[in-house]
Parts: C-alpha cells; sequence; structure tokens
C-alpha cells in the first residue's frame, strides 16, 4: 500500500492505483476532465488500462463515445491520451458530491 496525497485527501490505495486530485474541470453538460501523471498516458493506439472507481465502485463503461459521457453521463468515462473524460454515477458533480475518486490500472504503468 502507498499514501498518495490528492490536494486535500490522503488515502491508503494499492501501488498501481492513483487518487484523482480534487482539480475537475467541467467540460461540458455531464462531463468532467482531470489529467493524469505523465507515465500513466493511454498507449499510442489510444487503449487504456485504467479503470475508474467512485467510492470504491467501478464506472463505466470504459472507452466511451465522448457525446455519451457529455451528454448522458451515468458513470461512463474515456482515457484519451493523459486526459481522463468521465461523468459521475448519479450526474452530480464531482466538486461537491463528496466522493473519491480513483484509478486503478490493469497492468502498472512503466516507471
Amino acid at each position: 500500500m502507498l499514501a498518495l496525497e490528492s490536494h486535500l485527501r490522503v488515502r491508503a490505495v494499492p501501488e498501481a492505483s492513483y487518487v484523482v486530485p480534487t482539480g475537475f474541470t467541467r467540460s461540458d453538460r455531464y462531463c468532467f476532465t482531470f489529467e493524469v501523471p505523465d507515465s500513466w498516458v493511454s498507449d499510442i493506439n489510444g487503449s487504456s488500462s485504467i479503470r475508474l472507481l467512485e467510492d470504491d465502485r467501478y464506472l463505466g463503461p470504459s472507452a466511451a463515445d465522448h457525446e455519451s459521457i457529455r451528454r448522458q453521463g451515468g458513470g461512463c468515462f474515456s482515457h484519451w491520451g493523459s486526459t481522463v473524460m468521465f461523468s459521475t454515477s448519479d450526474n452530480s458533480s464531482p466538486v461537491s458530491n463528496g466522493r473519491t475518486y480513483t484509478l486503478a490500472w490493469l497492468n502498472q504503468p512503466a516507471s
């Protein structure tokens, strides 16, 4: 386990996890974005090994169409380069809903 600081939160998470900083940016109606560390970018083909959790519950579907994230929400997300676009499970704002968002890797990124 590794403790990672997330602006206002400190939480114990598995080594291959990243607690998302609280500096989310609203992109559109239900869509919020955040940047991942350089070693966590999606690969050259655009595929990603991340899973996004909201208070220890997996969100999804992953690799969602960006327009679906913006207009429908419901917890879908996409990892595109160094940006994650996502919506919360109930389409609330992650800035004020009090939930913690964590990325988990299927395969740990290279250091």
